[in-house]
């Protein structure tokens, strides 16, 4: 498999991150010094920067796994996957941002997979776009449950892929590319999924991924049927991924 772009706007975000929430801790623990030298009343002061101090540095941890599952995810595509697919990574599309980075693109004969990687950890419950975090016991049946042992989630990462993926097959038509079948896909890096309702686009734990490939891509090679994306129609959509 062929792997195109970087982690380098993770590694900027966790840095930039990283520098404020110094900065601001800093700023907290000069506020904290004086509150003890001069007034106690200075420590309120001290109060913002420090909240904003935490409020950075959990942004760079939670940027920091997204970017440990993104390798992750990428390691085993480069694992199970041929020549003929390449695999876009944080891809940014050109007079589309609103929907911002998209974790990857999988282009390959059968057409392009858009995923979206959660880096949870936990059970999680999905009914329709509505996510939710398990909070009962393990191993529990979901109709025994009752529904205050779920929290919702306020992002929906199938809402996200799908956005994501209308965009890519937007941002092909605006360009005469070829019309290629376009799938999103979910894939929990490291959560489980304790049961699911009617979800708008496939959820794969990182687990059944190589699995879920071979059902619905490998399966198709081995096949008398020509493939639905020529070598030439593959080529010609990448190289215009690539200057995106």
């Amino acid at each position: 498999m062929q792997a195109k772009g970087t982690s380098s706007a993770y590694r900027q975000l966790i840095l930039r991150d990283l520098g404020l929430a110094g900065g601001l801790g800093i700023v907290a623990l000069l506020f904290i010094f004086l509150a003890f030298s001069i007034s106690i009343w200075i420590l309120a002061l001290g109060l913002p920067p420090l909240a904003g101090a935490f409020w950075f540095g959990n942004r760079a941890r939670v940027t920091l796994q997204k970017w440990r599952s993104q390798e992750r995810l990428a390691t085993l595509l480069h694992q199970v996957l041929g020549e003929n697919y390449i695999y876009f990574l944080n891809l940014l599309l050109s007079e589309n941002r609103s929907i911002g980075m998209i974790d990857g693109v999988l282009l390959g004969p059968y057409g392009a997979l858009v995923l979206e990687v959660a880096p949870f950890s936990g059970q999680y419950i999905c009914e329709g776009d509505t996510w939710y975090k398990y909070m009962g016991e393990q191993g529990a049946d979901i109709k025994e449950q009752p529904i205050l042992n779920r929290k919702r989630l306020k992002d929906s990462p199938t809402w996200k892929v799908i956005r994501a993926a209308r965009e890519v097959k937007s941002w092909l038509s605006v360009r005469n590319l070829p019309q290629v079948p376009v799938q999103p896909v979910v894939v929990l890096d490291r959560g489980k999924l304790f049961s699911s309702k009617h979800p708008n686009c496939p959820i794969v734990e990182h687990a059944d991924l190589e699995n879920y490939l071979k059902e619905h891509l490998f399966h198709k090679g081995s096949s008398s049927e020509a493939s639905v994306v020529s070598e030439g129609m593959l080529e010609q959509i990448a190289q215009r991924l690539k200057n995106a």
